[in-house]
């Protein structure tokens, strides 16, 4: 296997995608059009006529060229229509660590065990059962927050614009995004429901107030949570134990995985725990100087908190 360096502007996006969705781990975020979105210039290396790929997400920044994890992305990595070795996955490596600091992964991807690596955690979910059989996976604080909120005369809505969504999610997430982050956000729902692969949710009382909401991305084996915001007194009423509720419900004994997309953040991963998720790693390798880099800066006044919307 001998990886190509393709510029964006000569990537063959057609095949490009194909290769995503028939690849052993088909990540929506991964398909061109998302791309795109998050890294507008991204270039790629490509091996086998598109039977391998890995996205670059790159930024140019004092005339450096920098391979970044964009926002609103859990995972990358390489993509393949039939499993990699460690050695073939070894030659994707070699190339990128020659070029950046940076390396990002998804769970599909092995390297050398010699790498420092950073494990990372994701939740996922199988649906491919009946709403019984997942219920009862649900442990017994997930179960009593479902039945609270059942109470409360709240109302589950799919009838959410976008321009709603973004401003309730802005006045509301706990979680600390850039101005141009929620431009992102905004684009990525917008083309996400035009290409019908995404759908939000919502939840409002009984005087329509809104209380929480959720925007997921759909695909042929997976459904990603993306994004979700709730308002103190939808914390409060466990609005978000409702939209999780309802979306396993509906979607539930479809060959599909519901995929949480996290959490480092204890709080957050007991809440996806309680849906019966299992854990999912992912792997991060960062050059050792710029690891050493980003302690020192870590040490100091640099380092923003970042904490994303949960209950």
């Amino acid at each position: 296997m001998n990886p190509k360096l393709i510029p964006h502007h000569q990537i063959n996006k057609s095949k490009w995608d194909a290769c995503i969705r028939q690849s052993t781990h088909p990540l929506i975020t991964a398909q061109s059009w998302y791309l795109d979105i998050v890294a507008p210039e991204w270039n790629a290396l490509v091996a086998d006529d598109y039977n391998a790929v890995m996205p670059l997400p790159v930024v140019k920044k004092w005339r450096f060229r920098f391979l970044i994890q964009p926002l609103l992305v859990q995972q990358l990595g390489i993509f393949s229509t039939e499993p990699l070795s460690t050695r073939q996955t070894d030659s994707f490596y070699r190339i990128v660590k020659s070029m950046y600091p940076f390396l990002h992964l998804n769970a599909y991807n092995h390297l050398p065990q010699s790498l420092q690596l950073t494990q990372r955690i994701n939740y996922t979910l199988s649906l491919n059962q009946n709403f019984s059989s997942l219920m009862a996976g649900f442990s017994k604080n997930c179960r009593r927050n479902i039945k609270k909120a059942e109470t409360l005369n709240l109302v589950l809505t799919d009838r959410i614009d976008t321009d709603t969504f973004i401003e309730f999610s802005r006045n509301h997430a706990s979680y600390q995004f850039p101005p141009q982050g929620w431009n992102k956000l905004r684009q990525i729902i917008d083309s996400a429901i035009a290409r019908n692969c995404g759908f939000s949710q919502a939840v409002t009382d009984d005087q329509n107030n809104l209380l929480a909401v959720a925007f997921f991305l759909i695909n042929s084996n997976r459904i990603t949570f993306l994004s979700g915001t709730s308002s103190p007194k939808g914390f409060q009423k466990k609005a978000m134990f409702l939209i999780i509720h309802q979306t396993i419900k509906t979607h539930c004994t479809n060959n599909l995985t519901l995929d949480f997309e996290g959490s480092e953040m204890n709080n957050i991963a007991r809440f996806y725990r309680g849906f019966g998720s299992l854990p999912e790693f992912y792997y991060q390798w960062t050059h050792p100087l710029t690891r050493f880099i980003l302690q020192l800066k870590n040490n100091h006044y640099f380092c923003t908190k970042n904490q994303p919307d949960g209950n």
